[in-house]
């Protein structure tokens, strides 16, 4: 009797305990169950473009460095104080204008006196002869005076090229691109206090691996593209032997540069077109389908896909040139399709 009335008792907490696990296990299973992916709801509707008409063509890309054709050094011609500076760098000079102008004194000084020297032996010089003529003197004094008037002459043109040493002017013509020297400095004999150059002319340099030195053909020109601006230089010279440590091959150009529209040393671009198709009509890459059978688009005819074979290009940017099998303007279909 009393077995069986622990039994009553036992049994409402048991059924409670396996209500409440089921529960549990239902809700836990729901919730490990997988979301259904994005992808998986509905498939996307065919898209057909349109077949355009388009030069296709690779381009190989590589830096370029130019410099001016000549460079010169400006040097101080003699020792001394600068007095002014007449120009200011980055200006257009042209051979012989002057750039800066030193202290003068003593050799203006140097210079006046042997304009006196010179002045006074050629004075003497005619009296002398006029005695010559007259039997006063005789020959020998005419010499003597004759050799001190070109002693005096040598002497007065060695002070006044002393004396326009002290204005130092451009070596050549084109663009001061370097004056240190200012109004106060203090300069020495031969020292360099500037650079002139030449840019109507630029050397252009590339720096090429030996497997495609080919693309660059002496005497021809390439593209040569300066921010927004192309040009047109020339190959002058390629080296016959690679760079030991970069393992590049050197090539040179020269870009006519008349109005000094490119500066030196800019950084620029050289392309080259390794690969070129003629203009005519160019696909999306996804449009093509390489299969067993071939090469085939799908054209869009009524708004269905139908097969059509093709000859196309190599791809080039994400586009194939359609050497054949295709128009201009006729649509093809480029997804949503199996």
């Amino acid at each position: 009797m009393m077995l069986t009335s622990r039994a009553k008792r036992i049994a409402p907490g048991a059924a409670a305990l396996l209500l409440f696990l089921m529960a549990f296990l239902g809700v836990r299973h729901e919730s490990q169950r997988p979301a259904p992916k994005a992808d998986q709801e509905l498939p996307s509707a065919p898209v057909s473009v349109e077949v355009g008409y388009d030069r296709l063509a690779r381009i190989k890309k590589y830096p370029a460095e130019s410099q001016p054709w000549i460079d010169a050094e400006i040097r101080c011609g003699v020792a001394g104080l600068v007095l002014e500076k007449l120009v200011e760098q980055g200006a257009l000079v042209k051979k012989g204008d002057p750039l800066i102008r030193m202290d003068e004194t003593g050799a203006r000084n140097a210079a006046d006196a042997e304009l006196a020297r010179h002045s006074e032996a050629s004075g003497l010089l005619v009296e002398t002869e006029r005695l010559e003529k007259t039997g006063t003197v005789g020959p020998t004094a005419l010499e003597a005076s004759l050799a001190e008037v070109r002693g005096s002459r040598g002497r007065l043109d060695r002070a006044r090229e002393l004396l326009a040493r002290h204005t130092v002017r451009a070596p050549i013509s084109g663009v001061l691109t370097i004056l240190s020297a200012k109004a106060g400095d203090t300069v020495e004999l031969n020292q360099l206090i500037g650079v002139v150059a030449d840019v109507e002319k630029l050397r252009v340099f590339i720096h090429v691996p030996v497997a495609e030195v080919g693309f660059f053909k002496l005497g021809e020109p390439f593209l040569l593209r300066v921010g927004s601006e192309t040009h047109r230089p020339e190959i002058l010279f390629v080296h016959p032997a690679a760079d030991p440590q970069t393992g590049l091959i050197k090539i040179e150009a020269v870009l006519n540069n008349p109005n000094r529209d490119v500066s030196a040393k800019t950084p620029a671009t050289v392309e080259i077109e390794t690969e070129a198709f003629p203009a005519g009509p160019v696909v999306p890459a996804q449009a093509v389908r390489f299969t067993e059978k071939g090469t085939i688009v799908l054209r869009e005819e009524m708004g269905k896909p139908v097969p059509i074979p093709v000859r196309v290009g190599s791809e080039i940017d994400g586009w194939y040139p359609v050497l054949d099998g295709l128009q201009a303007g006729e649509r093809v279909f480029i997804e949503g399709l199996p």
